[in-house]
């Protein structure tokens, strides 16, 4: 039989023998390697007075961003007016045109937060 040399996710590989994993030439899989370009970014919308009231950037520190958003999570925990999101993206820029209403006001006419 032929040798190959293929890759397999760490997941299949603890199944293989020793002389499977040699025959075959198998080796682990790499996980894909993480853009350089996402950075992590923080918004805090207040509906009652319509607008983004808090917009941070943490570049590629997504530990540093995680903690932020847990932190505030808490403090607003019970403020249903409030809109904390943490959005991976590779600029503020595409932020602002994913994320419009955010920027616009628009969130706080919504029909689905009426009444809050």
């Amino acid at each position: 039989m032929e040798e190959i040399g293929i890759t397999v996710p760490d997941a299949l590989l603890h199944r293989l023998s020793t002389r499977e994993k040699m025959r075959y030439r198998i080796s682990r899989k790499e996980p894909p390697p993480m853009h350089d370009t996402i950075k992590h970014f923080l918004l805090v919308f207040d509906h009652r007075r319509g607008e983004l009231v808090k917009e941070r950037e943490f570049g590629s520190d997504s530990r540093s961003a995680l903690s932020a958003y847990q932190e505030l999570e808490l403090q607003h925990r019970h403020d249903d007016h409030i809109d904390i999101v943490l959005i991976g993206s590779d600029s503020l820029d595409t932020v602002r045109l994913t994320h419009a209403n955010y920027y616009a006001g628009t969130a706080a006419k919504s029909k689905y937060l009426a009444g809050l």
